[in-house]
């Protein structure tokens, strides 16, 4: 086939003459897989035809093995490989299942079987140069090219006349291609860190990175969207499971651009780069909006839910998919892609649940297995209206079971759970008023009637119009993920950029026998904060969120947790790479003298842990250095608070189901926590839904506050959030979805000289009318830097 290109005939199965090197190439190829595989390949045995056998034996003199065979020929001539792998594997359909487990199987999960290993084997022979030449091919002669170009153009919409049709994605010609590309993408980045993917630009560059983005777009869009035929056979479930798994990896590594801070290397790359810069876009990744509209509108219907019968449309949304084996094809391929729990939603029905629409499978597909490719803000509405149906199904069982059990309810016929909390001992009298009895996720699904008890023992007046609940959940947060208690402790960069991100403590046993219930507890109280919409004021770190999220941390999570660490791991990778030196060298890493082995430190107390049996014995050198950077990133992210963490997350999904906060990442995750810090504080659309009492916004005296406010620094108005409502960042879906909504309220001056002040539980502002704006001014500022106030009364 070489020659027949040198000679200007062309090469593949389509030039002349062309075909006969090809099948031979394909038989000889089963030949080979037949003999590696034993019994498991004898279906595919081409028998004994004399060409075959020579020419496999003939391969077999230049190649060691099947992977090589095919590493060669990918980098030979791509179109001719994706030939022989259409024809010869894709006869097999066990290879379409399990093509997506040996992507598992070497990120640490099950073996794989049949030929999927060998297949990504091949991938990993050829490398770069295997993946680049697959994508040419793709671009080239399959004709993805022009579709991509078109949506990589500076002034290009994002519209889906663009998009690549199905009948193209799922061709014979396109499909063998972009399955092997990004299966072989997606097992290459699981052994490529950021610094390598965003700085070496491995193992493809930034502009294929780029482009890959728009093909995955345009593929799941065929695939789960516009081809409501696809997903029953063989081919397109193998490609779809690998475009979403793929997608899923390269939307992580561009969630953790914006901690580029991190990492000085990635920060000067990004700056020069202005590729990158779009790759940390949600413009990249989105799909175009009348798709958008049509998901949205099914799942957020204007005026909320208003029936069970819509609270359960909605909830089923993001339920187990239902019925997997009948929509199977008849192969017997894992028909329930994408298929996740939602264990924690309620569900006070026995019956089967009707059969869903086709519409409805498509919307379930795309929530559960690339959320990704809607918007930020729809997926937010979408996880409120996942919650406001919840509250439906839950109040509707409250009321069934009430009158057998004697259950508390309140004047709205829900669930009412009263605690009484000292305001020294907020910490230990809401685990106590909480944990005792049930301890399931009823009490906190329901609402809580909170009464404070002062210093005097005298229980605070006041009526509990959701106030008190806001002001309980920020004093309870403050207190349970304070380092001081010992649950927690702060973890990020040396110099202090992310001090105030929080990671379960290792030591937390230390304190207290019963810590373990002490992190259930703390998940159960952020859970409640996320089911009922009240932004706290604790950042979590991002491997911690991952946890929440289901998903394994990787040595680049390790730069959130141990900055330090994370780049000594990450000399060490340069170190061994270069190989001591090169030549009759000594090893570089291995003359650091360091074993398979790691301290860890316990209130001053240190003892060393083995990464693998016999670790203290076992010298690192630049041979094994990869395999103790794995281990040692393995041990401080996913290991050393495993129980803490399992913990957490028994009490978190009590209310929050982890298929629903999939749909998220973890910045995304963050940004529900605890609202958007990262942008200007929005004062039109604060002005917009503000209520006045006393004043009217069109007072020279209103329109001076305001002005105040814009002359604010970004810290200070942050500083004047916290002041009113306990927390700096503003509400993801805008002001007017704070709930009391925030109101200004005058108060006389007296004493002269009076501070303004707030009150938190009802993100009230109680602001005096000053003689003069320069008073005004100079109190404000005073007392938002000051945090004064608080006034209850």
């Amino acid at each position: 086939n070489r020659n027949r290109k040198a000679a200007g005939g062309g090469g593949g199965a389509d030039a002349e003459g062309g075909g006969e090197p090809a099948s031979l190439l394909e038989a000889a190829f089963i030949a080979i897989l037949t003999r590696e595989r034993g019994d498991a390949a004898r279906r595919l045995d081409v028998g004994g035809n004399a060409d075959v056998r020579r020419a496999a034996a003939a391969l077999l003199a230049c190649v060691t093995s099947s992977e090589q065979l095919l590493a060669a020929l990918l980098v030979e001539d791509a179109g001719l490989a994706c030939g022989v792998f259409a024809r010869v594997v894709l006869l097999d359909a066990s290879l379409l299942r399990n093509l997506g487990g040996a992507i598992d199987h070497w990120a640490g999960a099950a073996e794989a079987t049949d030929y999927a290993a060998p297949v990504l084997k091949a991938l990993a022979f050829g490398g770069s140069a295997a993946l680049l030449a697959l994508w040419e091919h793709l671009m080239g002669a399959a004709g993805l090219g022009a579709y991509a170009e078109k949506l990589a153009a500076p002034d290009a919409g994002n519209a889906e006349r663009d998009y690549a049709p199905a009948a193209l994605v799922t061709s014979p010609a396109v499909l063998p291609g972009l399955l092997l590309y990004f299966a072989g993408l997606s097992h290459a980045l699981i052994a490529t860190d950021d610094e390598d993917f965003f700085v070496a630009g491995k193992p493809v560059p930034p502009a294929v990175a780029l482009r890959t983005v728009l093909v995955l777009k345009m593929v799941l869009h065929a695939l789960l969207w516009a081809n409501t035929g696809a997903l029953r056979r063989p081919p397109e479930i193998a490609l779809a499971l690998a475009a979403s798994r793929l997608l899923r990896q390269l939307r992580e590594r561009s969630s953790r651009l914006k901690f580029s801070r991190f990492d000085a290397d990635l920060a000067l790359r990004l700056e020069r780069d202005a590729g990158f810069k779009s790759f940390a876009s949600e413009d990249l990744w989105v799909w175009p909006r009348t798709t958008i509209n049509c998901i949205t509108a099914a799942l957020v219907p204007d005026g909320g839910v208003q029936s069970l019968d819509q609270a359960e449309h909605v909830l089923a949304a993001l339920a187990p998919a239902r019925g997997a084996a009948a929509r199977g094809a008849a192969g017997g391929e894992d028909a329930s892609f994408g298929g996740g729990s939602a264990a924690g939603a309620m569900d006070i029905t026995d019956k089967a649940a009707p059969p869903r629409s086709e519409s409805d499978e498509r919307i379930s597909r795309v929530l559960r297995d690339v959320p990704d490719l809607l918007p930020f803000k729809s997926r937010v509405a979408i996880f409120e209206r996942l919650i406001e149906a919840d509250k439906a199904m839950f109040g509707a069982a409250q009321l069934q079971s009430a009158a057998f059990f004697g259950m508390p309810l309140d004047s709205r016929g829900a669930q009412l759970s009263r605690i009484r909390v000292r305001r020294g001992s907020v910490f230990e009298d809401s685990f106590q008023g909480l944990s005792s009895g049930d301890t399931g996720a009823r009490p906190l699904r329901g609402r809580i009637q909170v009464t404070f008890v002062n210093e005097h023992g005298m229980e605070e007046a006041g009526i509990d119009g959701g106030g008190l609940l806001k002001e309980w959940m920020d004093a309870v947060c403050k207190d349970v993920f304070d380092p001081q208690y010992g649950f927690f402790v702060t973890t990020g960069a040396e110099d202090g950029e992310a001090g105030n991100q929080v990671s379960p403590s290792y030591a937390s046993g230390v304190l207290s026998s019963e810590h373990l219930e002490g992190f259930r507890f703390a998940g159960r109280i952020l859970g409640k904060a996320l089911y009922e919409g009240i932004l706290v004021e604790p950042q979590l770190s991002p491997p911690f969120i991952n946890k929440l999220l289901g998903r394994y941390n990787h040595v680049d999570d390790l730069k959130f947790l141990d900055q330090a660490l994370h780049r000594g791991l990450m000399s060490m990778k340069r170190m061994a790479r270069d190989k001591g030196g090169g030549g009759d060298a000594v090893d570089a890493v291995e003359a650091l003298g360091m074993y398979f082995q790691i301290d860890v430190e316990t209130f001053g107390a240190r003892h060393s842990v083995d990464l693998m049996p016999n670790g203290s014995d076992v010298p690192v050198t630049s041979a094994n250095a990869l395999r103790y950077i794995y281990l040692v990133s393995h041990f401080k992210l996913n290991m050393l608070t495993r129980a803490q963490s399992e913990a957490f997350l028994r009490g978190f999904r009590e209310l929050i189901p982890e298929t629903w906060l999939r749909m998220f990442n973890a910045p995304e995750v963050q940004l529900l926590i605890g609202g958007d810090g990262y942008r200007p504080l929005d004062i039109e659309d604060l002005k917009a839904n503000v209520n006045y009492h006393g004043f009217h916004q069109s007072q020279p005296y209103v329109q001076a506050f305001w002005r105040t406010i814009e002359e604010l620094s970004p810290q200070e108005q942050a500083d004047f959030l916290r002041f009113i409502t306990s927390c700096s960042r503003q509400p993801l879906l805008g002001f007017r979805s704070i709930y009391p909504k925030i109101a200004i309220h005058m108060v006389p001056e007296e004493p002269p000289g009076r501070l303004p002040s707030a009150a938190t539980c009802m993100n009230l502002l109680k602001l005096p009318r000053y003689a003069d704006v320069a008073t005004l001014k100079e109190k404000l500022r005073y007392a938002i830097s000051a945090n004064a106030g608080f006034d209850l009364s």
